[in-house]
């Protein structure tokens, strides 16, 4: 038979522990992978009616049913696919803007060096035997010939570094697959179906989001804290996680062409 002192005791347990779960979101108010949390609180009844109870609608207080995560898959979703549509944006732009400044300098250009050298070969059209004008139809096709290795020079300079910039983001992309697989293999390892861990679950969304800056992927989310990650367009992306299995990125060698 329930009584006052057994209500009361279990909604101070219950509101202690929604009072932390309040401490815990303003703690972390400043940590971006951190998502809010909610205490989900509900009546709790009798299992079996109790012959001197007053009435079967009677409640034996409240019960904390478990620590919820503040999480939408669609918007989510959208996120990963922003962050990679930015990133790609970005760094092509970069390329872009670097491919332009070698191609199409202010000064010193290949198309003003052969504008020169044309210049000084109708000057020496008017007086073929002028030496001053002979002189300077050399220094023009010199001019030429050194912009021309200067933008070649940049050209193989740039792509140096963009091949490096990819390596670079296929080694992060690896580091993050393999911990988000660590995460997920914890995850589908939990003894108890209903009770993925929030933190786990936020890494793994942290991690997720700059995976999504690497490379475009789409997430499949499914019980239990489990996902299937793909890399490129949705249905016809490389499976990079699902289940306990994974699959890295690699860098084909280069062939000299």
């Amino acid at each position: 038979m329930s009584d006052i002192y057994t209500i009361a005791k279990s909604g101070l347990l219950a509101y202690k522990e929604g009072l932390a779960t309040t401490g815990q979101n303003i703690a972390n108010v400043g940590n971006d992978a951190y998502s809010r949390r909610e205490a989900a609180i509900s009546e709790l009844k009798s299992g079996s009616p109790d012959v001197l109870q007053v009435s079967e609608n009677l409640s034996f207080g409240v019960k904390v049913d478990g620590i919820t995560r503040a999480f939408d898959q669609f918007i989510e979703t959208q996120l990963h696919d922003a962050k990679s549509n930015f990133s790609f944006s970005e760094s092509q732009t970069n390329v872009l803007n670097q491919l332009e400044s070698i191609i199409r300098p202010g000064e010193n250009a290949v198309s003003q060096k052969i504008n020169g050298f044309f210049a000084s070969l109708s000057s020496l059209t008017q007086d073929p035997s002028d030496t001053a004008s002979r002189f300077s139809v050399l220094e023009a096709a010199k001019s030429v010939v050194n912009s021309i290795k200067n933008a070649a020079n940049g050209i193989i300079d740039l792509r140096q570094f963009v091949d490096a910039n990819v390596k670079a983001n296929v080694d992060d992309a690896n580091l993050i697959i393999n911990q988000i697989s660590n995460i997920q293999k914890e995850l589908l390892g939990n003894s108890s179906p209903n009770a993925a861990r929030n933190d786990l679950l936020d890494q793994r969304d942290n991690l997720l989001q700059k995976l999504s800056e690497i490379v475009e992927i789409k997430v499949r989310y499914k019980p239990r804290g489990e996902i299937d990650v793909l890399a490129g367009t949705d249905g016809q992306g490389q499976v990079l996680i699902s289940g306990f299995e994974k699959k890295e990125f690699l860098l084909r060698a280069e062939n000299g062409s």
